[in-house]
């Protein structure tokens, strides 16, 4: 799991850890830092037997080869895989950021300001892209994008930016 603190995570740990322990099986949880090379965790797991693993973070491709030709079932969670044979359960991030906005248009809104998240982040630019794919096509919208890095800091110094130019109305 991620050190990263995505609110939903407590939450997820506590479901997961409860259903494995609820059919008898072992459990075990492997922080990873976002970014960080794949050989710690490999490494890890390769100290025992493996079956499952669910990736809550994103991981360097070859982490998931790796686990695949030791034959561990790989589920991403909340990430996007580039293998067919690697179930991912996420939100549809840039369709609902879409339905968003087309909301919002329909409620009158027309000057909008958007912090999107750093561009490492699949999620982020999923995202912003829903919302420019919305946007781009209207011409009476008007959008200006602030680049954030998913802090309060950084979201209070973006949302500044945007508010001193009179963004959104």
């Amino acid at each position: 799991f991620s050190r990263h603190t995505a609110a939903f995570y407590p939450a997820l740990i506590e479901s997961v850890a409860t259903a494995v322990a609820a059919r008898g099986l072992p459990l075990a949880l492997f922080p990873v830092t976002v970014g960080a090379p794949g050989a710690p965790l490999l490494s890890s797991l390769s100290q025992s037997r493996v079956d499952h693993v669910l990736v809550a973070a994103p991981v360097a491709p070859e982490v998931i080869e790796s686990l695949l030709a030791r034959r561990v079932r790989v589920v991403a969670l909340n990430d996007h895989v580039d293998r067919p044979d690697v179930p991912v359960v996420a939100c549809d991030q840039r369709t609902s950021m879409a339905a968003l906005v087309r909301d919002l248009r329909r409620r009158g809104h027309r000057r909008f300001g958007i912090v999107a998240g750093p561009a490492r982040s699949r999620v982020g630019r999923d995202r912003l892209q829903g919302a420019l794919d919305v946007l781009e096509s209207d011409d009476e919208a008007s959008v200006r994008t602030v680049a954030g890095d998913y802090t309060y800091d950084g979201g209070a110094e973006a949302a500044r930016a945007l508010l001193a130019e009179g963004l959104p109305d």
